[in-house]
């Protein structure tokens, strides 16, 4: 999931001062990619320009054959485009394709500017090389490196470890490589070669603009990186991201935005799950998969203009055989309904709570059948004609809500446990907590989570990084409440960590009536009950995503 933010703009003048010019522009035509692949069987080839642009598939189902991925639509070159595996079997993003080096720690992954005189670029023989016990991590690698001095391929290297990607192995969690764009010293710029949080020591920096470029430079694709700049904070913890160029000058770029949201609805607390529950609430195998069919949405956020010219249609797949998500296109045109976004309720097959043809009911069996590293596509057309393909992945995926352990109405000085009992809670939907419209509520929750990525440490991992806000949907006694109240919201700063024995908690301190004062809502009169209950959400600091608990609220008498 890559959602995103601005760079300052001094990081931009610093990043593209003396940036080379573009190279001449040749005649558009379907280029071509062909050579043979080894090892490849149960993958997906993707063809991806540097703006983003899926420019071609192949799926792969021999230990040997021919590899021929030609452009769906016309260009003037595959400059800056890379090659990209997906498992077949699973849909997870797998890795790129080396195709040459300068040394076994340096190595090209670009394409450049020059095909034959047929329109191809002949990359020979690549062999897939697994670098997890998982399988699901690799890369490719050609076995005679390509020319950068025929521009074959781009001469921008990314840091490797005897020929791989360091980026490889951990979908790009650890700090980026490149050397193209180091900062010298002498220059005076930084000498740490930090600015806030983002490394720019590292960065290739035409690649800062789009979603198909490598902005940190270690082999992975920023819309595939779990940390696209290379700063070792991880893209839904990271506020200071690069936000992709959507197609200036029109490039054919867009941002292929996907997030979960996993909320706990009922007031009573039943169904709420946490690696630190126990009983009815704990984090096993089969309640998150009864989670996930029954609540679980995932958010495909739509493009709608690309080039200048608007979207008309919209449609998506899953890459390789997501056991979830459509194999083929379906189209989701004009089912957003009124949020704007195509809700995918994946247990119901319905988008906004419509149907849609080609997209089935799905029951999830376990909690792994979903990774944020799954890779899906969006095909749009546009109202000139023009049809474009997108990639992208989720990043992560909530598995647990926020779970309340204890509540103050006194700033801590006395606590109330939330006690359960045969899957009720004493404050839930048949006892509510009473709150004056200046009373300051506490709530301590035990943190959501989750699943570990191949290449961390296996099982659950607490989510940090995350914003906690109260939010009202509805008022006292019925009616529009006060929503989202952001003013009341606070932020956890500590990153994520592998889940240990010890509960890791948040408290959200916040007074309810502020938010309705803030909207010239009135408070309810004594043992009104806020209707709906209050939604706890989190959300991750870099956007996108959303866990959610529902307390019952009562005004105070």
């Amino acid at each position: 999931m890559k959602t995103r933010k601005l760079l300052s703009g001094i990081l931009i003048a610093v990043l593209f001062a003396g940036a080379s010019a573009a190279p001449a522009q040749a005649a558009s035509k379907k280029y071509q990619v062909t050579g043979t692949i080894k090892g490849a069987t149960g993958k997906t080839v993707l063809l991806i320009a540097n703006t983003g642009q899926v420019l071609a598939t192949q799926k792969i189902t021999k230990s040997s054959t021919s590899l021929i991925l030609k452009s769906t639509r016309a260009t003037t070159n595959l400059n800056g485009s890379t090659l990209q595996l997906v498992t077949t079997s699973g849909g997870d993003y797998f890795g790129p394709v080396v195709l040459g080096w300068k040394t076994k720690s340096l190595v090209y992954t670009q394409l450049s500017t020059t095909p034959n005189s047929s329109g191809k670029y002949s990359i020979g023989t690549v062999t897939v090389k697994v670098v997890s016990a998982s399988r699901l991590q690799g890369y490719a690698l050609v076995s005679k490196s390509l020319s950068t001095s025929k521009k074959t391929i781009k001469t921008v290297t990314v840091k490797a470890s005897n020929y791989k990607p360091v980026g490889v192995g951990t979908y790009g969690k650890t700090a980026g490589g490149s050397t193209a764009a180091l900062l010298p010293q002498s220059r005076g710029l930084l000498a740490t070669g930090i600015l806030g949080d983002i490394d720019i020591r590292y960065a290739i920096t035409e690649d800062q603009k789009f979603d198909g470029g490598d902005a940190d430079g270690d082999g992975l694709t920023n819309a595939f990186d779990v940390n696209d700049d290379g700063d070792a904070v991880l893209d839904q913890a990271d506020s200071n991201s690069p936000t992709p160029n959507a197609g200036a000058n029109c490039q054919v770029g867009a941002s292929f935005n996907i997030f979960t949201n996993f909320k706990n609805t009922a007031t009573n607390l039943a169904g709420n799950i946490n690696v630190y529950g126990t009983g009815d609430t704990a984090a096993t195998n089969a309640n998150i998969a009864t989670a996930l069919t029954d609540t679980m949405s995932i958010v495909l956020q739509p493009i709608t203009s690309v080039c200048g010219s608007n979207v008309t249609k919209s449609e998506f797949k899953g890459v390789g055989a997501l056991p979830y998500a459509p194999a083929s296109y379906v189209d989701i045109t004009d089912k957003s309904g009124g949020t704007g976004d195509y809700q995918w309720t994946v247990g119901t097959g319905q988008i906004s709570g419509n149907t849609v043809t080609g997209l089935a009911a799905f029951t999830f069996t376990a909690s792994n059948q979903i990774s944020g590293q799954d890779v899906l596509m969006q095909r749009v057309t546009t109202a000139n004609g023009n049809v474009y393909e997108f990639a992208g992945t989720m990043g992560f995926v909530f598995v647990t809500h926020p779970l309340p352990l204890r509540y103050s109405i006194d700033d801590g000085g006395n606590w109330n446990d939330f006690e359960f009992s045969g899957g009720s809670a004493s404050y839930g939907t048949a006892q509510k907590i009473a709150l004056a419209d200046d009373t300051k509520l506490t709530v301590e929750f035990a943190v959501p989570q989750r699943l570990a990525f191949d290449g961390e440490t296996a099982g659950y991992w607490d989510l940090g990084n995350m914003t906690y806000s109260p939010d009202a949907p509805n008022a006292f006694g019925g009616g529009n409440g006060p929503g989202k109240c952001d003013s009341q919201s606070k932020t956890d700063s500590t990153a994520d960590s592998a889940v240990t024995t010890t509960t890791r908690t948040f408290q959200l301190a916040f007074t309810l009536g502020t938010c309705f004062t803030e909207k010239s809502m009135s408070w309810g009169t004594p043992g009104q009950e806020l209707q709906g209950g209050l939604d706890i959400q989190v959300v991750p600091v870099g956007g996108g995503g959303n866990s959610a608990q529902k307390l019952g609220i009562s005004a105070a008498l």
